[in-house]
């Protein structure tokens, strides 16, 4: 679908930002319905919730980071374990 402002780029529904942050993304950004996020961010009516939406997905990176940098100790740590699983995937 494209975007009902510039009509040039895609405009994501709600149906499909909440199924990314389902999937382990970031929460959905405070866009109205078929608009797309950089004419969305050009909107000075939008511009203070998106400034709340950004904090929130830097929190969620920053968070997601931690994560990744845990597992990758955890693996260094234990080089067997990792490799098992790893095999273990593979079956």
């Amino acid at each position: 679908m494209l975007c009902t402002r510039c009509g040039r780029r895609e405009a994501f529904s709600e149906a499909q930002w909440t199924g990314f942050a389902e999937k382990g993304g970031p929460p959905p950004p405070p866009l109205p319905a078929g608009m797309c996020l950089p004419c969305a961010c050009e909107d000075p009516d939008l511009r203070a919730q998106f400034r709340v939406w950004g904090n929130q997905v830097s929190v969620w990176g920053d968070q997601r980071t931690a994560e990744y940098v845990r597992r990758a100790r955890e693996l260094a740590v234990r080089p067997l374990e990792a490799i098992d699983r790893f095999v273990d995937s593979l079956r």
